[in-house]
């Protein structure tokens, strides 16, 4: 995988191309980082992501990125997703939680996946 580290923070055009990034390179497994955040694309269908307590908190999100709509269904959110249709101008998942360390999410089309890290100082 592709490790961008600081793809994340500073000019907002250049966050909105990075994600941009994400989309348009949807074959491969980048993962940006930032001090407070870490996000990656879930590629359709399913998938289990666990949680590290040492270098993140429980807040994370799962937002449509470029696509009109997802059907997902998740399992260990705070706020369950289950059959929503996600999408901007419409329901967004952010401000979420892990409810445990593991969360299971299905979806149609790409998501981006974000979870708040501990890291400081970088």
């Amino acid at each position: 995988y592709l490790l961008i580290d600081g793809g994340l923070g500073g000019r907002m055009d250049h966050q909105v191309s990075n994600l941009n990034t994400l989309a348009t390179h949807s074959d491969l497994a980048i993962v940006m980082v930032s001090k407070s955040c870490v996000c990656f694309l879930l590629r359709p269908g399913r998938h289990v992501i666990h949680r590290n307590r040492a270098a993140e908190t429980e807040v994370c999100g799962v937002l449509p990125l470029g696509w009109a709509s997802a059907n997902v269904r998740s399992r260990g959110l705070r706020y369950e997703l289950d059959g929503v249709h996600l999408g901007f101008g419409h329901t967004i998942s952010s401000s979420n939680a892990f409810v445990g360390d593991e969360v299971e999410i299905t979806t149609d089309v790409p998501l981006l996946w974000s979870k708040e890290s501990r890291r400081s100082g970088v």
